[in-house]
């Protein structure tokens, strides 16, 4: 009765439809640059703070001035020399000339385009990559996302741009023309490295969304209309920008393709707790990953200890030629205790990067902030705390509130905080997300149950079929996460809060093909091409599109 899977064959068939959603994976990438650069051009910023310039890291200000190291302060992180042209240039000409100054200003027009990719939290990525975790506000952003840009602008945005400029110089003296000399700052090489990054994880998401939708029994077809869907989700743009999202669903996606694989093995369950985990180290919502992990042993579970049998032996339940029994003894009992360990310690890793984290930003702060508190009592002490704002130092750091309480100081995370009459346009922006999913996950759960009226056989039936089980629970962790959304998250972002989850995708490609759902399915693209659309205006001019 257990369902054989079929083995993975990577043939010509399976490498067009890969390399099919590669090209429109990047296609999608460069249009939605090229169009957030043209609207960020045409249009004046909602919020002009967007234009002000980087400040050099604290920490750095204070060693500069202890060494009487002045030269680095004419010069902001973004590599603008402030003593030439009254603000700066991006690029400095060693002397005039036509090649000097068509490569400068292509710089400076590189230079302008990165900096106005720099929005929203964007704007907290780069200075966390930048100068690290300065303000307290900075632990929402989990570290992965800006270790990855740092790293990646450390060996290869800085030293790519230091050998262009060596080679361009080489080849102006041979021609006896200018070169030209770049100058560049921490927090450009940061941005710079957040958008090739998130850009490459879409492109590389996208594949790991199409092998996730063959795993859970899509055919080529559906699953590539699902990666022409996530191409142009209502949230796309900020899978072009400094945003955690593309890197997010690419560990997420990937992870499910190796959860959800019948015949497991010690690797797939490892490299999929691993990813997991690091998703979580990613965004915090990757916790939530843990039920769906349950759901996956829950199943195991059920399939060792589900047994049917012909209906003229043993228990009958309900009518037919076969029954369904429950039972857990012996060998089944070893198997369900095993899987319910398994559970346990893949639940416990996902849950391990984020529990860590708040640690040890609590102990590093707290200790910062109480050294300078040695002579007051502990009254005093839980006193001055909370004149601070930062009464999440009191208790044990080892029962970390730390991140609850900063979501809530600023962003009014908790369960009805969001709900005041002034957040009104917020929760209009979000309900075509929140109707979208309530009704692909209403039609996805009836279709997945089968019309039997035994609930075991039905049961059966189900943990038997992983391709049916996995697009369940999938489409069950989605209504959790809009459930959250809906409840304790502050609303404005649930459009792209939900754009993570593949069932989005899966559930209104297939809709494509039920002439029934035609008129749903307009609807949906409507939705998702005019936030799209909406996204590449409002987002890189400051508008509140978060």
């Amino acid at each position: 009765e257990e369902e054989e899977e079929e083995e993975e064959v990577v043939g010509p068939s399976v490498q067009r439809p890969l390399s099919s959603v590669i090209k429109a994976a990047l296609v999608s990438r460069l249009v939605t640059v090229a169009l957030c650069a043209a609207f960020d051009s045409l249009l004046d910023d909602f919020d002009t703070s967007a234009h002000l310039a980087f400040p050099t890291c604290f920490t750095d200000l204070s060693s500069s001035s202890a060494r009487g190291e002045t030269e680095r302060a004419n010069v902001t992180s973004w590599g603008i020399d402030t003593d030439v042209g009254g603000g700066g240039e991006f690029v400095t000409e060693r002397e005039s000339g036509y090649g000097g100054a068509l490569a400068g200003a292509i710089a400076q027009a590189l230079a302008r385009w990165v900096r106005g990719a720099v929005v929203w939290d964007g704007v907290h990525f780069v200075r966390i990559c930048q100068c690290g975790y300065e303000f307290d506000h900075h632990i929402a952003f989990l570290p992965l996302w800006p270790l990855a840009m740092r790293t990646v602008a450390k060996w290869v945005v800085t030293p790519l741009i230091d050998l262009l400029e060596r080679v361009s110089s080489s080849a102006f003296q041979a021609s006896s023309t200018s070169g030209f000399q770049l100058q560049i700052g921490d927090a450009f090489g940061c941005a710079l490295s957040g958008i090739i990054l998130s850009n490459a994880f879409f492109v590389l998401s996208s594949v790991s969304l199409f092998r996730l939708g063959k795993r859970l029994g899509l055919s080529d077809s559906l699953a590539f209309r699902a990666c022409l869907l996530y191409a142009c989700n209502p949230a796309t743009v900020f899978y072009s920008a400094i945003y955690t999202e593309s890197m997010y669903n690419f560990l997420h996606f990937e992870a499910l393709v190796h959860l959800f694989k019948e015949r497991e093995s010690l690797f797939s369950v490892s490299f999929s707790t691993v990813l997991m985990a690091a998703a979580t180290f990613t965004r915090s919502n990757g916790i939530l990953t843990c039920v769906i992990v349950l759901a996956s042993r829950l199943r195991h579970c059920l399939r060792a200890c589900l047994r049917k049998i012909s209906s003229r032996g043993g228990y009958r339940k309900g009518g037919g030629s076969h029954v369904v029994i429950f039972r857990c003894e012996g060998k089944e009992l070893n198997q369900f205790l095993k899987q319910i360990g398994m559970a346990a310690i893949q639940c416990l890793a996902i849950v391990a990067p984020f529990y860590l984290y708040q640690v040890s930003f609590q102990v590093s702060w707290c200790q910062s902030y109480q050294r300078g508190m040695t002579s007051l009592s502990q009254d005093a002490r839980e006193k001055a705390l909370d004149e601070m704002g930062s009464s999440w130092c009191k208790g044990s750091p080892y029962l970390p509130k730390v991140y609850q309480s900063i979501q809530a100081k600023y962003w009014d995370v908790g369960l009805f905080r969001f709900y005041k009459l002034s957040q009104l346009p917020n929760f209009l922006l979000a309900f075509p997300i929140w109707l979208c999913t309530s009704f692909e996950v209403y039609q996805s759960v009836k279709s997945s149950l089968f019309p039997d009226p035994r609930a075991l056989v039905q049961l059966h039936t189900l943990v038997n079929n992983s391709k049916a089980f996995g697009q369940l629970v999938l489409c069950l962790h989605w209504m959790l996460m809009c459930l959250v959304s809906i409840l304790i998250m502050n609303v404005q972002v649930s459009t792209r809060f939900l754009s993570t989850c593949a069932p989005l995708y899966f559930v209104t490609s297939k809709m494509t093909s039920e002439k029934e759902r035609e008129r749903q399915l307009l609807w949906i693209l409507r939705f998702f091409l005019t936030y799209a659309g909406l996204g590449c205006v409002l987002f890189p001019n400051f508008y509140p599109w978060v």
